[in-house]
């Protein structure tokens, strides 16, 4: 299948006359995991160009946003930058350890402020409940 009518980039080089370049570089992305899995070249080619013939057309024209990392994974890091924080260790540090802007380190610290006051007020209303049930057993 000659990628040339389709613009999109080969490990051969890029063969482009219109189209995205990050669905191209996609298609190059899938075209090696195929390969890793034990699918010629030829065929795995295939199969990533009709794969981003069909993101094209399924995704096309919409912004689409990729996470870095699973949310759970996000909360550790912001939880661990929160501590750096809270220790002294300064905002642009903190974004170049994490790899991060200062926007979003800035982000992280907020968000995790937020979750530890409500889980603090939370454990708070508990304590409250109890110290109200007990004393209407008592009283």
């Amino acid at each position: 299948m000659s990628n040339r009518s389709t613009g999109m980039y080969t490990p051969g080089g890029l063969v482009r006359k219109r189209g995205s370049e990050l669905l191209a570089h996609f298609s190059v992305v899938m075209t090696d995991q195929l390969r890793h899995e034990g699918i010629e070249l030829r065929k795995a080619e295939e199969i990533s160009v009709r794969i981003m013939k069909c993101m094209r057309k399924e995704f096309g024209g919409q912004n689409v946003y990729f996470a870095k990392e699973t949310s759970q994974k996000i909360e550790e890091k912001a939880a661990a930058i929160y501590d750096k924080w809270q220790a002294g260790t300064a905002i642009e540090e903190l974004a170049h350890e994490y790899d991060h802007s200062i926007q979003w380190v800035y982000r992280l610290i907020a968000d995790e402020r937020a979750r530890r006051c409500a889980e603090r007020d939370a454990k708070e209303a508990n304590r409250r409940a109890a110290d109200y049930s007990r004393w209407k057993r008592e009283n």
